[in-house]
């Protein structure tokens, strides 16, 4: 039903755009291995396709919070 659960506790995603109709899946992931998924789940071709993804070919930096609104905030550095 497009929920996300890790080690059995769903994943709480106000963000997300969530589809009952999205793929479903279940993925035993490895030290060092990601599950990157889109905030809109119904049209992202995410690692529910294309599998995790190893830490080293994740490149990016967060700037912007923008969501939720009561959140927005610009990010001096990442914890």
């Amino acid at each position: 039903s497009g929920r996300v659960l890790v080690t059995g506790q769903q994943l709480e995603e106000p963000y997300a755009d969530l589809d009952e109709n999205s793929k479903e899946g279940y993925w035993h992931l490895k030290n060092g291995e990601y599950l990157l998924l889109g905030d809109a789940r119904s049209y992202s071709n995410d690692s529910r396709t294309l599998g995790p993804f190893r830490e080293t070919s994740i490149e990016g930096k967060a700037w912007l919070v923008y969501w939720p609104k009561p959140r927005w905030r610009f990010v001096s550095s990442i914890t």
